[in-house]
C-alpha cells in the first residue's frame, strides 16, 4: 500500500503536466456563419450563406485558407458577392478574381456524365496569424429540387462558434 501511495505523489506531477500539453489549442473561429433561404412557392429558392473567420495559428491559416461551395450548373447557379480578409493591422485585402475560380468537381472528374458538379473556391491571400476571413456566396436553385426544400445545415466540430444561423424564409 506504501508504494502505490508513493508512486501515485511520485506520477501527480507527470500526469498534471501531461494534462497541460493536452489543452486544446484554439486555431480557428467562426465568428459569423448566416445561411439564408429565400423559398418560392415552386420550391425553388435563393440561399445566401455569410462566413466570417478568424484564424489564429498555422494550422487555422492551413485550415480556413480557402473556401470551396460545390454547385450543379444544370440546376443551379452560383457565385461570389464579396471575398475580403481583414489584417490584424486594420488593412483589408480583397480577394482578387485571380484567387477565385470554379472547375468540375471531383466526383464530375471521377465519373463524368454521371455527375456534372462544379466547385467555386475561394483561395483568401496573405493569411497571418490574426487575420479575418469573409466570403458571401449566392446559390440559385433554378429548378424544384427532386424531393423539395431541404435546408441542411452542418457546424464544425474544429473550431468554436461566435454565431452559426440558418434563417427560411417561405410564402
Amino acid at each position: 500500500m506504501r508504494r502505490l501511495v508513493i508512486l501515485a505523489v511520485m506520477l501527480a506531477p507527470v500526469l498534471f503536466l501531461a494534462g497541460a500539453a493536452l489543452a486544446t489549442t484554439l486555431h480557428a473561429r467562426a465568428d459569423n456563419e448566416v445561411v439564408r433561404y429565400e423559398v418560392n412557392p415552386d420550391l425553388t429558392y435563393v440561399e445566401t450563406s455569410e462566413s466570417d473567420t478568424t484564424v489564429f495559428t498555422q494550422r487555422g491559416i492551413d485550415m480556413y485558407g480557402r473556401r470551396a461551395r460545390t454547385f450543379y450548373p444544370d440546376k443551379q447557379s452560383l457565385e461570389v458577392l464579396e471575398a475580403w480578409v481583414d489584417q490584424p493591422d486594420g488593412s483589408r485585402l480583397e480577394v482578387p478574381e485571380s484567387s477565385r475560380f470554379s472547375r468540375a468537381s471531383a466526383a464530375s472528374q471521377s465519373a463524368p456524365g454521371f455527375v456534372g458538379s462544379f466547385t467555386t473556391t475561394i483561395v483568401f491571400p496573405q493569411l497571418r496569424e490574426g487575420s479575418h476571413t469573409h466570403v458571401k456566396f449566392r446559390l440559385n436553385q433554378k429548378t424544384p429540387p427532386l424531393n423539395g426544400f431541404n435546408a441542411f445545415n452542418m457546424s464544425s466540430y474544429e473550431t468554436e462558434a461566435v454565431e452559426d444561423r440558418v434563417e427560411i424564409k417561405i410564402p
